[in-house]
């Protein structure tokens, strides 16, 4: 999952943050009718975290996870997590953005804790064997016909078990933990 998260973050300027965006509003900055990156949640700080609410709840109700837990085509099941990663990615490019570049603290502190919320969704994600096994699915499914999704689905499948998704549910527990707690030690 992350591999599909460091693609996005690589080009974190905010024209390529939201494919909806409208250009002419970011030729004129014009952020009060429009939100920090053409987001309209992001018009005060504390739309981060309405941001992130609706990331996951948009993560949860389209009910991708559910989806993909039905074993669909191997297509449906890229195309779902490449969903669920336009999802994370929409709020982490932006919180990362914003952390490091926004002159008014108060935005800053907002996506800082976005970031480290989002980020501890990640590694919910990281960890759903529901998403792991249809990710091996895929990877094992001779009819893939596309070499974007063979790619997509074995960097996926690394990605987790870099995460720990093989191990013991103690072990993986740990890791998870530790996780957080890095990305939480980073910020300080």
């Amino acid at each position: 999952m992350s591999t599909l998260i460091r693609r996005a973050a690589s080009s974190m300027h905010p024209m390529f943050l939201h494919n909806q965006c409208n250009l002419e509003r970011i030729r004129s900055r014009d952020i009060h009718t429009s939100g920090l990156y053409c987001f309209d949640l992001l018009k005060t700080p504390k739309g981060f975290q309405r941001f992130v609410d609706e990331a996951i709840e948009r993560m949860m109700s389209t009910e991708l996870v559910s989806y993909v837990s039905g074993m669909p085509s191997s297509a449906e099941i890229i195309k779902a997590m490449d969903e669920i990663s336009d999802a994370v990615c929409s709020v982490v490019d932006s919180a990362e953005l914003c952390r490091h570049t926004h002159p008014d603290r108060e935005f800053v502190v907002e996506a800082n804790k976005a970031s480290l919320r989002i980020n501890e969704y990640l590694h919910y994600l990281n960890t759903n064997h529901i998403l792991y096994n249809a990710v091996m699915k895929v990877e094992k499914d001779p009819n893939v016909l596309s070499e974007e999704a063979k790619r997509a689905a074995h960097y996926l499948r690394v990605d987790f078990e870099k995460g720990g998704i093989h191990l013991a549910a103690d072990k993986l527990d740990r890791v998870s933990q530790l996780h957080i707690d890095i990305a939480h030690l980073c910020r300080e």
